[in-house]
């Protein structure tokens, strides 16, 4: 069983194309450089949508 500090991480014993598919739907990078102005605006949006 994995540890929490594992979960993300890609078990070693998984076949090569599985590993690849588990890989890209690992979460999203959201370290994203956005200016004010888009962040308002998504910020807003997210209220909006709840």
């Amino acid at each position: 069983m994995q540890s929490k500090s594992d979960k993300n991480t890609v078990p070693d014993d998984l076949p090569p194309r599985t590993q690849q598919m588990v890989e890209a739907l690992s979460p999203a990078n959201t370290d994203l450089d956005l200016d004010d102005a888009m962040q308002a605006w998504i910020d807003e949006m997210d209220k909006k949508h709840k």
